[in-house]
């Protein structure tokens, strides 16, 4: 019973990572091959911005941006001449690394030239381009319209003349000979030097836009290509004039990667098709797909193998056969991006994470992916009826999903609901289902999601839904969580936004007492609050959590007093009186968002920031 003391201390917990199988999938806009030493691979993510070196070909990482602060590595760039030596263009400025990537230091006369004048807008010191000339002079772009050259292998660099119509330089190109320099620009069209950088003209065959990449064919420098917000252009001339290329291309394309004979490219698109040209891009032909559509980043061809890398928005994927086939590179670097867990009333595990819906039937077993009739995204949310083999999963950009056989076979839910980022299961009618848009609030469905209404009214027009909980009073109750109200809806009835105690904190959780349904608990901002009259007036309750935000609650299964805390950076928390009192309970430093006792009794999972984390439930009792 909630608030009913009781002094039994819990059993340590030994934690081990639980997630293995289940693919990391961060977005990866940087990758470098050392050109010379093609077993030190350097790799960028994003959303964590985080840089990752490995010696062993990409098979085992580390991580190598303790030097860079949080910074985004937009490029990557090896100096000819000393293995060793590496740049990195960052979010904020230029770092240099003299020991292979370990360490790095900020190049010191860059940072504040790159910045825009200060009467332009949006100062910014980006560094989007690093290129390297057969003569090892290199040349750096970015938020200015200002390039910049440095003839000393990076310690030092001077600026070429800004572009004349201003902006940020995205791309940066030398002809093979390293006679003509190319600058591709935000909206301004391509520009061309031919005295190093001190004065540019504009490239009149290509309009006044974006150009984002410019790649030089390998084996016939005649050939050149540029990625244009407006089609993908050609060159036969070394780069002096341009012609639209690719009238069969369809989406946007993404990346260009030049072939191993003269005259062949490869265009990666957007969404998910791969194309081939063997005349130096006169005409193009389907030549595969990738299992996912979504942004290619970054594309560049195995200086020793041959074969085809690329950083998509789901991790690195590489291609043994010229684009023909894709796998995923087994060994991506960085954590799994875990959102939700839930179990079906036979006891399987579902998982949903950025790399799509993983399943187990057992949490010690490695998870394995769930194609079968879902869509290759991220996926957002997932759940299950609790008396039913009824499933539903939310995917980005492809709306909710269910499953009437336990998840053997999906079917989509008309009309789809835009990115569903929670699902709520009525859990005495399968066929009734809440769910949480992503930056909006609920959609419910009576009719197993054939139908959609919206259930807005009470609720505030700017409202955006951070929880729901289905409380089983008489009548039914429905909370509703915001950013910073908590709501409550009887029976069909409207919202009633409710506990002004709570105005101003997200809730994140809410857990009613299994014995006395009135008898409530949620996590919010500022700890753990209590209601002893269905939510209607709330208390602060539990001391241990003061101040700490409280993501997740979780009441042992046949032991109401003994209740878990997922806290935002503090870990786990247990109590042993109700919530009375808390004491830690592990994954120190980390921030849950779920968590879960196995239907056996016998593990305890939670979902964190940095993976799916197991312990025995049964070391605990």
């Amino acid at each position: 019973m909630i608030g009913t003391a009781c002094t039994a201390a819990p059993s340590p917990w030994r934690w081990q990572q639980a997630d293995q199988g289940v693919t990391a999938a961060l977005p990866i806009p940087t990758i470098l091959i050392a050109p010379h030493r093609p077993a030190l691979w350097l790799v960028a993510t994003d959303t964590p911005p985080q840089l990752y070196r490995s010696e062993d070909g990409g098979h085992t990482w580390e991580r190598a941006d303790a030097d860079l602060g949080g910074r985004r590595v937009h490029a990557l760039l090896a100096v000819p001449g000393d293995p060793e030596v590496f740049l990195a263009g960052t979010s904020d400025g230029l770092f240099r690394s003299e020991d292979g990537g370990r360490t790095w230091l900020m190049a010191p006369d860059i940072p504040a030239p790159i910045a825009l004048p200060a009467e332009e807008p949006n100062p910014g010191r980006q560094v989007y381009s690093l290129v390297a000339g057969p003569d090892a002079v290199l040349y750096l772009a970015g938020a200015g319209a200002q390039p910049w050259r440095s003839t000393d292998a990076g310690r030092t660099w001077s600026p070429l003349t800004r572009l004349p119509a201003g902006g940020a330089v995205l791309a940066l190109a030398l002809s093979p000979d390293g006679r003509h320099l190319w600058a591709g620009s935000d909206g301004a069209g391509l520009f061309r030097s031919d005295d190093d950088g001190q004065t540019w003209q504009a490239v009149a065959d290509i309009p006044a836009t974006f150009v984002a990449g410019i790649w030089f064919d390998s084996r016939d420098s005649r050939l050149a290509y540029t990625r244009t917000r407006v089609g993908l252009y050609r060159s036969h001339d070394g780069g002096f004039t341009w012609q639209r290329s690719g009238v069969a291309l369809s989406g946007r394309l993404d990346a260009l990667v030049p072939g191993p004979e003269p005259g062949q490219a490869l265009v990666l698109a957007n969404d998910g098709r791969v194309y081939r040209s063997d005349d130096g891009g006169h005409s193009w032909r389907l030549q595969g797909s990738l299992p996912r559509g979504g942004v290619v980043l970054t594309a560049q061809r195995h200086p020793a193998d041959g074969s085809i890398l690329i950083g998509h928005q789901t991790g690195l994927w590489r291609s043994e056969d010229e684009g023909r086939t894709w796998q995923p590179w087994p060994a991506t670097p960085g954590r799994p991006r875990l959102y939700d867990l839930t179990q079906t009333a036979d006891g399987a595990l579902y998982l949903a994470t950025s790399a799509g819906l993983f399943r187990t039937a057992e949490p010690r077993a490695n998870w394995e992916p769930v194609m079968t009739d879902l869509p290759t995204a991220t996926a957002l949310a997932v759940a299950a009826a609790s008396n039913a083999a009824v499933l539903y999963a939310g995917f980005e950009g492809h709306g909710l999903y269910r499953s009437t056989d336990g998840g053997r076979r999906w079917e989509a839910t008309t009309p789809a609901v835009p990115d569903p980022v929670g699902i709520l299961i009525h859990p005495h009618d399968p066929g009734q289902v809440w769910i949480r848009a992503a930056f909006q609030r609920l959609y419910e469905s009576r009719d197993a999601g054939a139908t959609w209404h919206t259930p807005w009214q009470g609720l505030d027009l700017s409202t955006e839904l951070i929880s729901l909980a289905w409380v089983p009073a008489d009548p039914p109750l429905l909370f509703a969580a915001g950013t910073e109200q908590l709501y409550r809806r009887v029976g069909d009835g409207p919202w009633q936004a409710v506990g002004p105690l709570l105005a101003g904190q997200t809730v994140f959780t809410l857990l009613a007492d299994p014995e006395q349904p009135s008898h409530l608990l949620l996590g919010a901002t500022r700890g753990v609050y209590r209601s002893t009259d269905a939510g209607l007036t709330w208390e602060a309750w539990g001391r241990g959590l003061e101040e700490v935000t409280v993501t997740a609650l979780l009441a042992a299964p046949g032991r109401s007093r003994t209740l878990l805390a997922g806290t935002k950076y503090h870990g786990l928390w247990r109590s042993d009186d109700g919530g009375r009192t808390w004491r830690p309970a592990g994954l120190e430093g980390r921030s849950i968002v779920r968590l879960l006792i196995t239907a056996d009794r016998r593990h305890l999972l939670a979902v964190a920031d940095d993976g799916l984390w197991r312990a025995s439930w049964e070391e605990a009792r």
